[in-house]
């Protein structure tokens, strides 16, 4: 009898060790994982609702496995330090633009965006089709996981305080802008610096500046620049293909299990079709609130096509200074033959486009 309590008292520590572990187990399976994500963009800024999306977008494909709480710039990190903070592992996951880095290497500028060269549409084609995607780990290193997180719509062009009619115009204009577009308006004898998005609105006003340039006319409108400016001069020649850039802290990636990793990969690929399409009609229903405010001009041809070669030259003198901005110019220059070739096959010439247009705004 005292040998069957035995057995008896030991089955039920067995079976209690049993429960007990399997339920730590079951724990440890279901436990939400938590980020911590800092964006490049301030809490009003189209980028930054487009960053919260994502987040809500993790979570609601991973079943609320996975949280993401995101921040807006400057909370936790200033723009430009957002890499080193995600790599240092302060933050977990950043969503902001490779081009915040083009000081440090001006390769980022080809992952960031194109100029005029280029459409969203052959961009993209580009950094899917082409292999321009295979350069974005390299240029982050080793202790981030990068992905391209989106499109943004093509941007505008320049707002200034004087007409643009002539290249001579452009001499002794103080710009802000990204520094590739600096670059172009120094060669024109201009000059330029890059001003915070909050600061924009104010330096134009006071005359810090100007000209400027900011994003698409969504962001445009949300930063109220067209409220103050007396010219807006199209097409945005500087970025007219434009990405987000995601990076990952690599220890917090190898810890998600594959499946995980493939929600937050398809929570970034659902942006080019949820997001940017979005953003895009967006901007047809903004584009008319700038131009109540402020007189939009398209840039003369000669204009134009001074930039796009301008952005050329300089592209060429960029892969003299950097060996990985040489690979990846080398390999947009030798897509852009056969993307051209091919997409001039589908220019429609519709003549009577504005006749119909006329006629339906009418209707």
């Amino acid at each position: 009898m005292l040998l069957i309590r035995k057995r008896l008292i030991i089955s039920i520590m067995l079976i209690a060790i049993f429960l007990i572990t399997s339920f730590a187990f079951v724990s440890a399976a279901d436990k939400t994982i938590k980020w911590t994500c800092s964006s490049g963009w301030t809490p009003s800024d189209p980028h930054h609702l487009v960053a919260l999306e994502w987040a809500k977008r993790v979570e609601r494909l991973s079943g609320g496995r996975m949280e993401i709480e995101c921040y807006s710039v400057g909370e936790l990190v200033p723009a430009f330090e957002v890499r080193q903070a995600t790599a240092s592992g302060s933050i977990d996951c950043a969503h902001a633009w490779s081009g915040f880095y083009m000081g440090e290497d001006m390769a980022n500028l080809l992952l960031a965006s194109t100029p005029a060269f280029l459409d969203n549409a052959g961009y993209l084609a580009w950094l899917v089709g082409a292999g321009g995607m295979d350069f974005w780990q390299k240029i982050v290193g080793d202790d981030l996981v990068a992905f391209c997180a989106g499109l943004i719509p093509p941007e505008l062009g320049v707002y200034t305080h004087k007409e643009l009619n002539e290249l001579s115009d452009f001499e002794g204009l103080k710009l802000r802008g990204p520094l590739h577009m600096v670059d172009v308006f120094e060669g024109f004898g201009g000059s330029g610096v890059f001003i915070p998005p909050g600061e924009i609105v104010s330096s134009f006003q006071r005359k810090v500046i100007d000209a400027a340039e900011y994003s698409n006319p969504t962001s445009d409108v949300a930063i109220g620049i067209h409220e103050v400016a007396p010219y807006q001069y199209l097409p945005g020649i500087q970025q007219q293909g434009h990405t987000i850039e995601l990076i990952i802290n690599k220890d917090k990636w190898n810890e998600l299990s594959p499946d995980l990793q493939e929600i937050v990969k398809v929570a970034c690929e659902a942006q080019v079709f949820a997001d940017y399409p979005r953003w895009y009609y967006q901007d047809t229903q903004n584009i008319k609130k700038i131009e109540e405010e402020t007189d939009v001009r398209k840039l003369s041809p000669e204009i134009q096509n001074a930039m796009v070669n301008a952005y050329i030259e300089n592209f060429e003198k960029y892969a003299k200074e950097s060996e990985m901005f040489a690979e990846m110019w080398d390999s947009m220059k030798k897509f852009m033959v056969d993307w051209h070739r091919y997409s001039d096959y589908h220019d429609v010439e519709w003549e009577d486009k504005d006749m119909w247009l006329q006629e339906w705004e009418n209707e």
